[in-house]
């Protein structure tokens, strides 16, 4: 037999939701402990970095004055770099009475000498044109704009300067070929004279004996502060800051 309900539609939804509600109420609990573990838990680890963060943050400090320490290190290296290179090319030019002494001291007695000549030349593989000077010029000024003062005047040195080769002319007279080539020989091994070459020899005029006349052109070698000179060691000074940014670096 089918059961007849009197009841109007909106006391059955009610019903429903009387039914319903306990599990409503059980899952908005459920979601605020799940909220409220997940605070707490955030809370924790919030507080734990902020307990680490003040345990770093002197280490930190430290770190940053160190960082700025080794700045300003690097920095005077740098500027003193660039003094010293520039105070040695200064100096770069052998002095002529050293030149002197290394051309005469393995001269021997069987050789005589008219004259020694000493100038700054512009060899002809270093020779350019005017233009391309002024475009490398050009080309160069933006570089020079980040450099230190001192580091500017040694470029414009070296641009004028490093273009020219100091040369010796000697000219005299030998009493046979074998002590000629024997003292070019000695000159040759001398480490500040580059290159020896014989440019001329043939037999003095109105001489009835061996006597020759000769001509020789010496090429100087690149002097301290020079492009293929010889490196000079460093100073304690030097190395002691190099030894203190060194150290810096591996902190």
């Amino acid at each position: 037999m089918k059961e007849i309900d009197f009841l109007p539609p909106n006391y059955r939804n009610r019903r429903k939701q009387l039914q319903t509600r306990p599990l409503r109420i059980g899952a908005v609990a459920v979601v605020i402990c799940v909220l409220a573990v997940l605070t707490t838990l955030e809370y924790r680890a919030h507080r734990n970095a902020k307990s680490r963060l003040a345990k770093i943050e002197p280490a930190f400090a430290a770190a940053e004055m160190k960082k700025d320490v080794l700045a300003q290190l690097q920095g005077r290296l740098e500027r003193l770099n660039d003094d010293a290179a520039l105070m040695t090319y200064l100096h770069h030019n052998w002095p002529r009475t050293r030149l002197i002494h290394e051309i005469l001291a393995p001269m021997p007695e069987s050789i005589g000498l008219k004259s020694l000549r000493v100038e700054e030349v512009t060899p002809q593989g270093r020779r350019s044109s005017s233009r391309l000077q002024s475009a490398r010029r050009r080309a160069e000024e933006k570089k020079l704009e980040n450099l230190s003062p001192a580091a500017r005047d040694l470029f414009y040195l070296k641009e004028e300067d490093e273009s020219l080769a100091t040369m010796i002319w000697l000219e005299g007279t030998a009493d046979d070929a074998e002590s000629l080539h024997d003292y070019i020989g000695r000159l040759d091994d001398e480490p500040l004279l580059a290159d020896v070459q014989l440019k001329q020899s043939r037999r003095a005029e109105g001489d009835d004996g061996n006597d020759l006349e000769f001509t020789v052109e010496i090429t100087v070698s690149p002097a301290y502060g020079q492009q293929g000179g010889p490196v000079g060691e460093e100073n304690s000074e030097d190395r002691q800051l190099i030894e203190s940014l060194h150290r810096l670096t591996n902190l």
